[in-house]
């Protein structure tokens, strides 16, 4: 780990006297063992160095390649660096040392700017190509290392901290308005913004090219969710298990000592133990312990230190480093707002590490995000059940929660506040989502400004733009993922850890943010990741194998802050609680009214729900930023974010090969199987759904002599051939279908004249408005990505004509013996086709009692089949809200 800045310009730099001789005194922390400096016309690069890959001179920075063409500075680890060295040495390109930076600039040489590509680490990196004059900044694909950048005076200037962009002499900090009104929610600034509008974060898992022609930004990597539905958690947590061991053992390797920190949580623990399986060597271990701690973590960290005979040690921080003015220290430390206490214990652990002579440690950091460690992934279960209620129970609900909330501590808030999360939900998964994460909704954020000051700021919710089907858990829970990625993990968990063990001069590796332990925790579906108690069952069930039993049945820890029970803040556990709100007991310290102010209501305003009340450092803090209006400047370039088109397809990719794979397979039995017309109830059951079909046909008139049909997801073509003989000409009947060996087969059974075709029903290569009828028969209930569903819901209304029909067969209940499929109910329906008229009647009698009484009993049978609640299926007609319907009435 180290630290870097620069300046550039593609024409030429102006002078800026003593700029990086600040900027690197700035950075000195982040850099004990070296610093160096390079300047030319049109670039500056300043570098600090950590030391922990060679040691020797040829290790230092900025770093050429062999004729001096390309300089790099450089922040993290390549932990694939020998074998890209072993490649590059093939090709011709020889190296002085043995440093993974010199990797980067001979890497560039043959790849250019995606060599970022082929990296698996942390970094963060400047890149200077002499010959063409271009700069090119990148960052790793999840945020661990930052990187700033700013334009001033024309020119680019960038840094590891905003702190030596600041030492530039024409730089003016300007206040982001916005992000300080983020703040307020969030506790944090998210990125890519900061405190200041004319500085910027490079995004996590982008490029920054400047040119003479522009700046260029590009993605490399884009963290998206893609549950495979097929996988048990037995295998899960083989495969968790494996990765876990390969990444522990790349990222232990260095030429210093590597130690471990051991909160005693399930996360560090299982990475002590995974380095315990990979090193012949004792691993070092540490865990802190805060002054009269009443919830203290040690004897749990000690269980796995003695199950796994590490040397271990127990960090005893004295009353000091809680004072008032230790916090504000290290809060100023951060360039921009920022109220995430545990940012204490982080430092000072990182501090007693580092005067032990240990520079590099591994952590559990990162296992929460990937595999639902967060309350907020269990608590989605509930609040899925509440967004199903009638709209009486949940007002009654957040009636009740609101009267409780005078009478009880946290129990009345609670409730009302998640009744509230679950009305606003239904009509935008994206407020949920944000009320899941910020601590004040937008009714109290904006109690605390002004009105003029808050003019023209917006709301926190676009940073969770989502839109899965209300109540779909496993979309919400997929797009919760993702936001974590893509707001708190490198805007909060990321920026606290890099910027308090760095400011120690201490390396913190991250292995459960190994890119392939990253893989595998977006492949779980929302049932491996939480049992609707607790979350994290892969990991957990690793745990169970793994380590003692009270440490696998341990919730998880982390390194939270104590400090409301320290003697020097005059802290007292409280009676029931002792520990729990102690955090907070030190923020509210710190922003306790001076003597002789009057002291802010317990509750500010009447909100739309019911947050969380603004606690210490995220109520305080930020309030003098915000109440002041400030223009807003130009600003660098933004670079770009993912885009929702961009997204679908990838989510229509992977759940086409999905049902590709789980269907190919059931094709081959029903082929060995052969044909069902021998079975009683599957002849009674097509007998019935066919005569209420041409009955529903024969009521809407439709003119089947002179109709386009449609059919989407057309299989082996039954309904294709019903049409036909139901009066429908072989040219205007349509038939597309995902895998080319059902078309095949199909098109061999349909008479001539029958269009099938192998295309997406999520991508149908129609004109608009080209079909009367639109056919799907139990295509939905087999694919389970909801944006995908939507997706298909969406080309069905834009191929069929305004005055044409959808006509519907699908599930309404789910099948426990199948995992490939999922229902649609009702209310999904209605979301999948907005504004329609949707006519449904249920029929077909459940398979399992169906297959019972059938060969028994023609008429019972047909007596239990017409009674709605045994039936299993919906057929329906959808058409456009414009287009005249019928009148029947739902069964």
């Amino acid at each position: 780990m180290c630290g870097l800045a620069g300046r550039f310009h593609p024409v030429a730099l102006a002078p800026a006297p003593g700029w990086h001789e600040r900027a690197g005194a700035l950075l000195a922390h982040r850099g004990p063992d070296g610093a160096g400096h390079f300047a030319d016309p049109h670039c500056e690069l300043v570098h600090r160095r950590l030391a922990l890959i060679d040691l020797s001179p040829t290790g230092r920075q900025p770093m050429p390649n062999e004729d001096g063409d390309v300089l790099v500075v450089y922040n993290g680890e390549i932990y694939n660096h020998r074998e890209l060295r072993a490649d590059l040495q093939r090709r011709g390109h020889a190296f002085r040392g043995t440093s993974d930076t010199e990797v980067l600039a001979h890497l560039y040489e043959e790849d250019g700017e995606r060599l970022v590509e082929r990296l698996r680490g942390i970094f963060a990196f400047a890149l200077y190509d002499r010959r063409r004059r271009t700069l090119l900044l990148a960052r790793d694909r999840f945020g661990v290392k930052p990187l700033f950048y700013a334009a001033v005076d024309g020119e680019w200037v960038f840094a590891s901290e905003i702190k030596a962009i600041a030492a530039h002499p024409g730089f003016r900090p300007e206040l982001d308005r916005q992000a300080c009104f983020d703040y307020l929610g969030l506790g944090y600034v998210p990125e890519p913004a900061t405190g200041f509008t004319n500085v910027r974060a490079l995004p996590s898992g982008s490029t920054l090219r400047i040119t003479p022609d522009g700046a260029h930004d590009a993605v490399f990597h884009r963290v998206a969710a893609h549950p495979d539905f097929r996988r048990g958690l037995a295998d899960a947590t083989d495969d968790a298990a494996d990765r876990l061991l390969r990444a522990v053992g790349a990222q232990a390797l260095a030429d210093v000592p590597v130690a471990a920190l051991l909160s005693g949580g399930i996360d560090s623990s299982l990475v002590v133990a995974a380095h315990r399986r990979t090193s012949s060597q004792p691993t070092a271990t540490f865990n802190v312990r805060f002054p009269g701690a009443g919830d203290d973590e040690t004897p749990v960290a000690l269980a796995v230190a003695t199950h796994y005979d590490t040397r271990h040690e127990v960090i005893d921080l004295a009353d000091r480093s809680l004072s008032p003015d230790a916090v504000l220290d290290l809060v100023r430390h951060f360039d921009q707002p920022f109220a995430d206490t545990s940012l204490i214990p982080t430092y000072w652990i990182s501090r007693a590490i580092q005067q032990r002579g240990i520079i590099c440690t591994l952590s559990g950091d990162g296992g929460d995000e990937a595999f639902g460690g967060y309350p907020s992934c269990w608590r989605l279960n509930r609040l899925v059940q509440l967004m199903r209620l009638p709209d009486w129970v949940r007002h009654v609900t957040r009636n009740a929660g609101t009267r409780l909330a005078g009478w009880t501590r946290d129990l009345g808030r609670q409730v009302s506040k998640a009744a509230a999360l679950a009305e606003a939900g239904r009509d935008d998964p994206a407020v949920l989502l944000a009320g899941l994460a910020n601590y004040l909704n937008e009714d109290q954020k904006a109690a605390l400004m002004t009105a003029e000051a808050r003019a023209g700021l917006a709301p926190v919710y676009r940073l969770y733009e989502a839109d899965p089907e209300p109540g779909d858990l496993e979309a919400l829970s997929r797009r919760l993922t993702e936001s974590l990625f893509a707001v708190s993990l490198p805007s909060d968990m990321l920026r606290k850890v890099d910027m308090m063990s760095m400011r120690a001069s201490l390396e913190v590796r991250v292995p459960l943010l190994d890119e392939a332990m990253v893989t595998l925790g977006l492949a779980l579906p929302h049932r491996l990741k939480t049992d609707g108690r607790r979350g994290k069952r892969v990991l957990r069930e690793l745990a169970a194998r793994w380590l003692p039993r009270r440490v696998a049945d341990h919730g998880a820890a982390g390194l939270p802050c104590r400090a409301g029970r320290s003697p020097a803040l005059g802290g007292r556990p409280h009676p029931r609680r002792a520990g729990r709100r102690t955090a907070e007991t030190l923020a509210a310290r710190l922003s306790r009214p001076r003597r002789g102010r009057a002291a802010e209501p317990r509750r500010s305003v009447p909100a739309r729900f019911h947050g969380a009340r603004p606690r210490g450092l995220a109520a305080r803090v930020p309030t003098r930023l915000v109440t002041t209006p400030t223009p807003t400047p130009s600003h660098p370039p933004r670079i770009t974010t993912a885009r929702r088109e961009e997204r679908l397809l990838e989510h229509i990719a992977a759940e086409e090969a999905r049902i590709r794979k789980a269907y190919a397979s059931r094709l081959e039995q029903r082929r060995d199987q052969g044909a069902s017309w021998s079975n009683p109830d599957h002849v009674y059951a097509r007998q019935e759904r066919e005569r209420r079909l041409v009955g529903l046909l024969r009521r809407l008139a439709v003119p089947l002599a002179r109709t386009r049909i449609l059919e989407v997801g057309c299989g082996t073509g039954a309904w294709l051939k019903d049409f036909l003989r139901w009066g429908v000409p072989p040219e205007n009947i349509w038939g597309v279908d995902l895998l080319p060996d059902v078309v095949a087969e199909t098109r061999a059974r349909c008479p001539a004249g029958v269009h099938v075709e192998c295309h997406s029903a999520a991508r149908l290569p129609f004109p608009d408005a080209t079909f009367d009828v639109v056919l799907q028969s139990l295509l939905f209930t087999s694919i389970l990505d909801g944006e995908v569903r939507r997706a298909v819901a969406r080309e069905m209304l834009r191929v069929v004509r305004q005055d044409g029909w959808i006509l519907w067969y699908d599930f309404h209940v789910d099948n426990p013996w199948n995992p490939d499929v999922r229902r649609v109910g009702r209310r999904e329906m209605a979301a999948l086709f907005p504004g329609c008229h949707i006519e449904l009647q249920r029929l077909t009698l459940a398979p399992p009692l169906s297959r019972r009484v059938a060969p028994r009993s023609h008429l019972v049978w047909c007596l239990l089949a017409k009674v709605p609640w045994l039936c299993t299926h919906y057929l329906g007609v959808i058409r456009a809200a414009s287009a005249p319907h019928a009148g029947a009435s739902s069964r």
